[in-house]
């Protein structure tokens, strides 16, 4: 019983941080972009 629930932790630990990686990307992309823009009309 004990395993079982170790492994329902891990498996969502990694499916969060899967979610966090991708929420990240998606900011940098934004942040990357806007910051070509800015630097464009300089």
């Amino acid at each position: 019983m004990n395993f079982y629930r170790h492994q329902v932790k891990i498996r969502n630990e990694k499916i969060r941080s899967g979610v966090l990686t991708r929420f990240r990307e998606s900011i940098f992309i934004k942040i990357s972009s806007s910051l070509k823009n800015i630097t464009n009309e300089f």
